[in-house]
């Protein structure tokens, strides 16, 4: 499948989800196709920007998840380790993690060249995550700010 067909296929399974409208492309070349959408993870307004990446000749295709809150001090971020070590030991499609920012990210990684993608798969893990981190949220969120 070559690169142009695999990010029609994403737009195609994105939108068969009515999921195509809630994400803004960011980016769309000949390289790669960026997604990105801010969404409301609880009832009380806590967001979480979710990115979708995928990339020609590229089997690692991509979708974080980052949490709008900050692990703020440094004894917080033992206890926020271990919460996320055994979210990551019972879960082994969704990796969290602090990234550079000292953000909570979860994140996916399909991996699959541009002949064997699935767009549907790759559309689907984006729901499984979301749902992941919507279930997990109030353990990881007591150690942020």
């Amino acid at each position: 499948m070559s690169f142009i067909r695999k990010k029609l296929q994403l737009k195609s399974e994105l939108k068969k989800m009515d999921l195509l409208n809630v994400f803004d492309i960011v980016k769309d070349d000949s390289e790669s196709m960026v997604l990105r959408t801010m969404q409301n993870i609880t009832q009380e307004n806590e967001r979480c920007l979710i990115t979708m990446l995928i990339a020609e000749n590229n089997p690692y295709n991509v979708i974080c998840f980052i949490l709008d809150r900050v692990v703020s001090d440094f004894n917080d971020k033992e206890f926020l380790l271990e919460t996320l070590n055994n979210l990551n030991n019972k879960d082994y499609l969704v990796k969290y993690f602090i990234n550079e920012n000292n953000y909570i990210e979860a994140r996916i990684t399909y991996i699959a060249d541009d002949e064997n993608f699935d767009a549907y798969t790759f559309a689907k893990l984006s729901q499984i995550g979301f749902d992941s981190l919507t279930e997990n949220y109030y353990d990881i969120a007591i150690w942020t700010t």
